[in-house]
Parts: C-alpha cells; sequence; structure tokens
C-alpha cells in the first residue's frame, strides 16, 4: 500500500512538471480561490452570523443583568433593614399587628415569655392566617418557629396553634 501511494505522488510530480509556468500558475491560482472560497463559506460566514446573533442579544441581556442587579441590592437592602420601633414587650407587637388586620378577638390563647410568642386560634380563615403571618414577620419582624394547622369542617378556616419568635426584640 505504502508503494502504491508513493506511486500515486511521483506520478502527479512528473505530470506537474510536464505542464508549462502558464499552466502552473493558473492551477495555483485556482487551488487559493477555492481555498479561499472554503475558507469564506464554512469559516468566515458563520463566524459573522454568530457574532452578528451575539450582537443582538448582548443589550438583551445587559438589561436582564441590571433588573437582576437591581433586585439583589433590593434584597440586601431588606436583608439589613432593622425595625426601629421595636418595642420591648412582644405581647404589645403582637397584639398591634392582629387588632390592625381585625383577628385580635379571636385569640383564643395568648401567652408571651421573652422573644417568644404562643398563641391559639380556635378558627380562623386560611387567607387571613397567611396574611397575619405576613404582617408579623414584616412589621414586628416575628417568625414561625413551629405551626400546628388542622383544617374544619368550615370551608378554608382552620384551627392555629403557632409558637413565635422576634431575634431583635430588646
Amino acid at each position: 500500500m505504502n508503494t502504491s501511494i508513493q506511486n500515486f505522488f511521483k506520478l502527479q510530480t512528473q505530470r506537474w512538471r510536464q505542464r508549462s509556468v502558464s499552466e502552473r500558475r493558473v492551477l495555483i491560482a485556482l487551488a487559493v480561490l477555492i481555498a479561499f472560497a472554503v475558507f469564506w463559506f464554512w469559516i468566515w460566514q458563520p463566524i459573522n452570523r454568530h457574532l452578528d446573533e451575539i450582537n443582538t442579544r448582548l443589550p438583551r441581556a445587559q438589561a436582564e443583568l441590571d433588573i437582576a442587579r437591581a433586585q439583589w441590592r433590593e434584597a440586601a437592602g431588606l436583608a439589613r433593614q432593622t425595625s426601629p420601633k421595636t418595642p420591648s414587650d412582644t405581647r404589645i407587637a403582637f397584639m398591634r399587628v392582629a387588632e390592625r388586620l381585625s383577628v385580635a378577638s379571636i385569640v383564643a390563647n395568648l401567652e408571651a415569655q421573652g422573644n417568644q410568642i404562643t398563641c391559639t386560634f380556635s378558627s380562623l380563615p386560611f387567607s387571613t392566617l397567611v396574611s397575619l403571618l405576613d404582617a408579623l414577620q414584616r412589621e414586628e419582624s416575628f417568625y414561625v418557629i413551629d405551626a400546628t394547622l388542622i383544617p374544619l369542617s368550615q370551608g378554608g378556616s382552620v384551627r392555629a396553634e403557632l409558637l413565635l419568635t422576634r431575634p431583635n426584640a430588646s
């Protein structure tokens, strides 16, 4: 097999030498033209199409990045915020939010010990419970440690036993 390849190259070398100088120049020019065409269509054009696509997506990606950065700064700011009006009495803080949401009258049991509150609602709509917990967290920095929710036969109401804490209380 090695000899057949050598014979092929010898034959091509002989044919090349038999051609005139002008024929050789034309063949070299044709080979360069074909190489340039291959480079242009299979390498240069795909790269340019890809760069154009990247340039059209870049402003949208930068805008999304700016939005993400703004959201991150906002979240970091919210995490750093502390409630300056945090009273020392956790019972007063809990009742202030409960009265604002009109659920103070349905608290069945309320016990406060230090930074923790244990409260029981005998019947409370679930959506109201979610609103209460959200307001307690946002306004008075209460967090749920334990919650026992028992669904009642009344649609959407629960019996709720909550254990809440407020780490920032002084």
